[in-house]
């Protein structure tokens, strides 16, 4: 079961690392806070290495809750794993791993972007505390928590002050109206 485990781990992080620095159609823009990428790469890989060695050095048999918690784990990062090519495909030529603004930047609305104005960072949110999940980390889980969040949550502000910055109205009629990283799906302006 361990050896399982860890082997999923692995194999997604090889993928995720594809992912992320794989060469899309995309459209040029400027970039602002380049830092932001490379801290949310470092704490996203500490939360991974950490949750990969905790779960390789416990030895004992998993209990019945620990089980449920495994279960728990593997369901956020299939969740997130959905979010965020759905979020990805929705944005088109508009996703980046870093923030940049276009000229002539397009607001987009649809897809997930509908429910929330973040859906690839929630996902990523959700990932990082399904992988010690997955292998019973609470060194991990507590390091997601308390480094990489407050990174993700930075990276949020910044790109949404620049993408105000960059669509005034449209943009502040948008954040009015969906939530930052919480999804309602019964928001003002949601067709059912």
């Amino acid at each position: 079961m361990k050896l399982f485990l860890l082997g999923m781990l692995l194999i997604y992080g090889v993928e995720r690392v594809f992912e992320t620095f794989w060469k899309r159609n995309r459209i040029e823009g400027h970039v602002i806070a380049p830092y932001t990428l490379y801290l949310l790469v470092m704490a996203h890989l500490s939360v991974f290495l950490v949750a990969l060695y905790d779960g390789a050095t416990k030895d004992a048999m998993p209990t019945f809750s620990a089980y449920i918690i495994i279960v728990v784990g593997f369901f956020c990062v299939a969740i997130a794993t959905i979010v965020r090519i759905s979020s990805i495909q929705t944005l088109g030529v508009y996703h980046s791993i870093q923030i940049e603004i276009r000229k002539n930047h397009e607001l987009i609305i649809r897809g997930p972007y509908h429910c929330v104005r973040n859906p690839y960072y929630l996902s990523n949110a959700i990932e990082v505390m399904g992988f010690p999940l997955m292998v019973n980390s609470l060194a991990g889980a507590t390091l997601g928590l308390l480094l990489y969040w407050p990174c993700l949550y930075l990276r949020i502000v910044l790109e949404e002050r620049a993408l105000l910055g960059a669509m005034r109205a449209p943009f502040s009629e948008y954040m009015r109206r969906v939530p930052r990283v919480v999804p309602t799906f019964f928001h003002a302006g949601a067709g059912i």
